[in-house]
């Protein structure tokens, strides 16, 4: 235990942090420099990389990629372990062992103010207590698994929905066009609408504007794609993926009610996945469902499993009053 004491903190550079990302089994597209460049650029730099590296007595070190927002001239600083809600903490291309994850564990209690969603890959963290989260899941299969295996682990309901889908003309393709992307912010706008009125709203982020989507698809990135459900010409439904080393990860996801008839999600979710097992990935992860136990029936249906994901999200005074003060300017 002694040998994982942590020793030395100091700021990582963009280099450092990209290079643990390149090599740490663990790491997702949520944990890399681009994801949280991006929310810079979104928040016009009110949301910032502070990114940590961590040395150990036993000279293992650690990445700890955070994000933060000072208010009131920096006297109030929050911080996230990763943009939106996603999955955060360290990463390393060192074998840390359960002292080193108990070490780094401790290190996050010790900001006041501060969001950390768990990385449900990391090798040990599922075995200590993070004291003061909630419990949630996010739904993953595992790819390395056989076609056959696949499709036994999903329901009769799916099954029967991607005939349906077949059978109806649903065709499944990548979005290549800023005209196709709008599209899917347009349908995301009206999923918000349904969700407010059936009570399901998503609690963990405010909705995004159509500029976040904008500075995606400009980044012309090699790890993410938009994924759409077309029926009869028109987007029914559509899926933004994102993709690093073993992860492919279904980050967004927006329908229109007047397709769902057609089952355009069971083929595209179907799509997916098959398509990340053909290119090599461990996992397709669906993501944590926000709340929403229709998501979560869907979730189960297609075969997943679920993994913890807890969330801690400590919160001083200092942090609520500005949480007030935020609703009214």
């Amino acid at each position: 235990m002694e040998n994982a004491r942590i020793v030395s903190d100091f700021s990582a550079t963009k280099h450092q942090w990209q290079e643990v990302c390149n090599a740490c089994d663990y790491a997702t597209y949520f944990h890399i420099p681009q994801w949280f460049e991006l929310f810079s650029t979104y928040t016009q730099g009110r949301t910032y990389p502070f990114t940590r590296k961590i040395i150990f007595k036993d000279n293992c070190s650690a990445i700890i990629p955070l994000c933060r927002m000072d208010y009131l001239k920096g006297a109030i600083k929050i911080y996230q372990s990763a943009p939106a809600g996603t999955f955060g903490g360290w990463i390393s291309s060192d074998s840390l062992s359960l002292s080193h994850t108990a070490a780094l564990v401790e290190y996050m209690l010790g900001f006041g103010n501060i969001c950390w969603r768990e990385n449900p890959y990391d090798p040990f963290l599922k075995d200590i207590a993070i004291p003061g989260s909630i419990e949630e899941f996010t739904q993953t299969i595992d790819l390395t698994k056989s076609i056959d295996e696949l499709s036994q682990a999903s329901s009769r309901a799916h099954i029967k929905a991607l005939s349906k889908a077949r059978r109806e003309g649903v065709i499944i393709k990548e979005a290549d066009g800023l005209e196709e992307w709008h599209e899917h912010f347009k349908a995301y706008e009206q999923s918000l609408v349904r969700w407010k009125n059936a009570g399901t709203s998503k609690k963990l982020v405010k909705p995004y504007s159509w500029d976040l989507f904008k500075i995606i698809f400009n980044s012309a990135s090699s790890h993410r794609k938009l994924w759409c459900a077309y029926y009869k010409g028109k987007i029914a439904a559509g899926v933004l993926c994102f993709y690093w080393k073993r992860h492919a990860v279904a980050w967004h996801g927006a329908a229109l009610e007047e397709f769902f008839n057609v089952r355009p999600n069971n083929l595209l979710y179907q799509h997916m996945i098959l398509h990340a097992r053909e290119n090599g990935y461990h996992w397709f992860d669906c993501n944590t469902p926000g709340g929403l136990k229709g998501v979560v029936e869907f979730k189960d249906h297609l075969g997943t499993q679920r993994r913890l994901s807890r969330l801690l999200d400590k919160t001083t005074i200092a942090r609520k009053i500005v949480r007030v003060i935020k609703r009214f300017i």
